[in-house]
Parts: structure tokens; sequence; C-alpha cells
């Protein structure tokens, strides 16, 4: 139930805020994909201890330069690829 409130086009910022500590790591990379992802959310995401919520925050084109850079340098050589495109393609 939380993945189709988190796909919600009209989700409001504070349940996605909630649903971003959610203990399912599927949830937090849905809510990682929101074009209303309220700022603060893209530095939590990026920091996400699951590798597919920091893919997904690489992959939303709302997400901040300075995230992407951080990303980047990831560990996990699937998201600092995607987030090294990003900052190519923004340039």
């Amino acid at each position: 139930m939380k993945v189709w409130v988190a796909h919600n086009k009209t989700v409001q910022p504070e349940i996605l805020i909630m649903l971003a500590s959610d203990p399912d790591s599927k949830i937090r990379a849905a809510v990682a994909m929101k074009n209303n992802l309220p700022d603060k959310l893209f530095a939590v995401l990026a920091c996400d201890a699951d590798d597919f919520v920091r893919e997904r925050i690489s992959y939303n084109k709302k997400t901040p330069a300075q995230i992407l850079r951080r990303l980047s340098q990831d560990s996990c050589k699937p998201v600092a690829a995607q987030a090294r495109k990003r900052l190519t393609q923004s340039e």
C-alpha cells in the first residue's frame, strides 16, 4: 500500500518525508524518484544504506548538482556512473 502512496502524483511532501524513512527500501526508492521531493530528502536519500535508493536519486531529474557530485564518488559503480552521466548532461 505504501508504494502506491509514494507513486501518487499528488502526495503531500509531509507524507514523502515519512516514507523516506520507511524500513522497506522499495518504498524509499519510490520516494527517491518523486519530482516534488522536498529539498532536504535529496541529501537524506543520497546517503541511504541501500544502493538502489541512491541509484534512484541519481536518476531523479531534479537532483541538485552538489548531490550528484557526491554520488559520483559512490562506492557502488552503477550509482557513481549514473551520477557522472547526469553531471555531464547538465553541463
